[in-house]
């Protein structure tokens, strides 16, 4: 299926109809920064707070099979959910970063060109 400009409006834009706001960029990245420390914290529903809470005590060698094959996939589980959760921190984390990055390339860019603030600022 092939996108449509009426459904992604800006897929296709001319080169004058591209607008940019580092000052919107930098917002952006800061309301982000403010739910990723909510993540990446110590606050309930954190990567720490999982980790502190989804320990998954160890069974002694002679437990019957069936019981150590349920602990086995419990804490199977929940290493691989710690494992995918700190993934998302990490790439949440680059994500900020590279607004941020974008929003000073914009405004290098701008000011190369003798501009004084980006074309949108509002």
């Amino acid at each position: 299926m092939a996108m449509d400009e009426k459904d992604w409006p800006g897929l296709n834009p001319k080169p004058d109809q591209i607008t940019y706001s580092a000052s919107k960029l930098k917002k952006i990245a800061a309301d982000l920064a403010a739910d990723l420390e909510r993540l990446g914290g110590n606050k309930a529903g954190s990567l720490q707070d999982f980790t502190k809470y989804a320990v998954v005590p160890t069974i002694m060698d002679n437990e019957a099979g069936s019981v150590k094959d349920f602990f086995d996939s419990v804490a199977g589980g929940s290493e691989g959910f710690r494992t995918i959760y700190s993934n998302v921190v990490a790439q949440y984390q680059n994500a900020i970063l590279l607004m941020l990055e974008g929003a000073k390339g914009f405004h290098t860019l701008d000011q190369r060109m003798g501009g004084s603030g980006t074309p949108e600022e509002t």
